[in-house]
């Protein structure tokens, strides 16, 4: 479990880096259309990092309620 959890914040850390520089990037361009552009796409990747927040949180959930804290892991049974 602790390899996919490394992996989640690992995908998460990526995105909001991405992010940010897109965002550094618009502050520096004059171009009104290419701002607005940069700020939809930084704003869709932290709507996809909440995403991939609440979904992870939420299968842990699913397993530890429904399958009691099983000694396999949840992964394999969720789906």
């Amino acid at each position: 479990m602790l390899e996919w959890g490394m992996f989640f914040v690992f995908q998460v850390v990526i995105i909001l880096t991405v992010s940010f520089f897109i965002l550094l990037g618009v502050t520096h361009t004059e171009s009104k259309g290419l701002r607005v552009f940069g700020r939809m796409l930084a704003f869709t990747l932290w709507i996809l990092v909440i995403y991939l927040v609440t979904t992870s949180f939420y299968s842990q959930y699913l397993c530890n309620k429904y399958l009691h804290k099983a000694s396999y892991r949840c992964y394999h049974r969720i789906r």
